[in-house]
């Protein structure tokens, strides 16, 4: 297998390079480099999904509860990979999912579980913005 190169330069096409993005209070991330080997290819439809939701101030144990109460019958789905909700650790109200799914099929119909339809309705009150959710594909295997 031929050994992965790291872009050098903008003009180096042996890799790929992906810049980190702005995101809220003035943080920024730098670019990250994402190594390719030559003739790799994407194996699967499994999508990966970051999800971010953003409490209005003194509700972070109500939006705690609410999304651990989706964890269970979300992991439980047959396209469900991973369904893991996390808490920032720097503002107490952002809570980040990371999940990964069969498809985007089984992610539509993990949309349309009455489990989910129920943590939007109790979310609705809580946050002061709508859900962030980022869908990806990975460009390597884990």
């Amino acid at each position: 297998m031929k050994k992965p190169r790291l872009l050098r330069d903008a003009t180096d096409a042996g890799a790929t390079l992906v810049t980190g993005s702005h995101i809220g209070h003035g943080c920024r991330y730098g670019a990250t480099l994402i190594p390719l080997c030559q003739g790799e290819q994407r194996m699967s439809s499994e999508i990966r999904v970051v999800a971010v939701v953003q409490g209005k101030s003194g509700t972070a144990d109500a939006i705690e509860q609410a999304l651990l109460r989706c964890v269970a019958p979300s992991r439980a789905e047959t396209g469900c990979l991973l369904y893991t909700p996390h808490r920032d650790l720097d503002r107490a109200e952002r809570f980040v999912f990371f999940e990964r799914w069969a498809s985007r099929a089984a992610l539509a119909e993990h949309e349309r579980t009455e489990h989910f339809k129920e943590l939007v309705r109790e979310l609705a009150p809580l946050v002061a913005q709508p859900l962030d959710m980022t869908i990806l594909e990975a460009l390597l295997n884990d």
